[in-house]
């Protein structure tokens, strides 16, 4: 939920809308999946899932059943390759796998305004410094020490109220209902990160996908 209200919020940042967005995911396990869902059900219709032998496509005979029944919402087009293939003029590069997997030479290889959001803690699939000056448009971690965090912690305190006030007992996952959750929260009126202001200036952020203020911090 809180990677699509990035989602949401970064389309809109760009003049986009979900529809429009090719969206590239480095992994497909419990995360990659869950999150390809979440996003199909919210409007977005060009997904690839790559794991670590390449695109996820009907021609490989190493996929799970999950994986096989990702293929419903996913690469309907039967693009196969590896990552680096995969992310070529893609707008979206979303990383739920490992550190230093996405290379600035990838990020150059997408679509203009690109938007990268390397999730992989505590080192993201490409530091956001190397990601913005490889020419993405918009770059958001998992990390709450670099600007536009894009982490479950932001989605607790709400998911877990609502369901006190609501005295469930039980919980089940709702893809429909999450994306008017995340769509909910990216529309409350509070400022919204600005991934292209200059060093020393300082950006706020309020929605349900982006939650830091400040400038990135590289750690050596």
């Amino acid at each position: 939920m809180v990677t699509l209200a990035a989602l949401i919020n970064a389309a809109r940042v760009t003049g986009r809308q979900l529809k429009d967005l090719k969206v590239v995911f480095s992994g497909a396990g419990a995360a990659g999946i869950a999150t390809a869902r979440l996003l199909y059900e919210a409007g977005a219709r060009d997904l690839l899932l790559v794991d670590s032998k390449g695109v996820v496509h009907a021609g490989r005979t190493d996929l799970t059943p999950v994986k096989k029944g990702m293929l419903g919402i996913a690469n309907k087009d039967g693009v196969s390759g590896s990552l680096a293939d995969a992310l070529v003029g893609a707008d979206v590069s979303i990383g739920v796998s490992m550190a230093g997997i996405v290379k600035p030479e990838m990020v150059r290889a997408m679509a203009a305004d690109s938007i990268v959001l390397p999730m992989a803690n505590p080192v993201p699939e490409i530091m956001p410094d190397l990601a913005k000056e490889a020419g993405a448009a918009i770059v958001g971690t998992g990390r709450s020490d670099f600007p536009n965090q894009i982490n479950n912690v932001l989605a607790f305190p709400g998911i877990f109220r609502g369901a006190l006030d609501a005295r469930a007992s039980y919980h089940h996952g709702n893809e429909a209902g999450g994306g008017r959750g995340a769509r909910g929260a990216s529309n409350r009126p509070v400022g919204r990160a600005n991934p292209r202001l200059g060093a020393g200036r300082k950006s706020r952020t309020g929605s349900g996908g982006c939650g830091e203020t400040g400038e990135p911090t590289v750690l050596n």
